[in-house]
C-alpha cells in the first residue's frame, strides 16, 4: 500500500495503528515495529508513525527509523500537557543522535 500511495503521489503515508490506541476505533491490527523499516525504505516521501504511542515507546520507535509520528493521548491526557510535550520531544531527540551516531 506505501508503494501505492507513493505512486499516486501522496505527499506522506500514514502507518499504523503501531500499538493499540484507544483514540479512536479501528479494525486494522497493530502493526508494530517489525515491518517499519520496510515501509521506510520502500518510498522517499514522509512517513508519519501513529497509534499507540507513549513517552514509554517513543525511544523503540524513533530507534526503528520513525522520524515523524503523531501522537494523542500521551500529550492531552497528562496531567501536565507541557511537560509531557516537552519529555517526548526531549526522548525523541536523544532516540535520534543515538540512531546517527550508529
Amino acid at each position: 500500500m506505501a508503494r501505492r500511495a507513493y505512486r499516486d503521489r501522496a505527499d506522506y503515508i500514514g502507518f499504523g495503528p503501531l500499538y493499540h490506541t484507544s483514540t479512536k476505533q479501528t479494525v486494522a491490527s497493530p502493526r508494530g515495529l517489525a515491518m517499519l523499516p520496510q515501509v521506510l525504505e520502500a518510498v522517499s516521501i514522509p512517513v508519519v508513525v501513529l497509534g499507540g504511542i507513549s513517552l514509554d515507546n517513543i525511544e523503540d520507535v524513533v530507534a526503528a527509523g520513525a522520524d515523524h509520528v503523531a501522537v494523542c493521548s500521551c500529550i492531552v491526557a497528562a496531567d501536565d500537557v507541557q511537560r509531557a510535550a516537552a519529555t517526548l520531544k526531549e526522548r525523541m531527540e536523544k532516540a535520534r543522535a543515538r540512531r546517527r551516531a550508529m
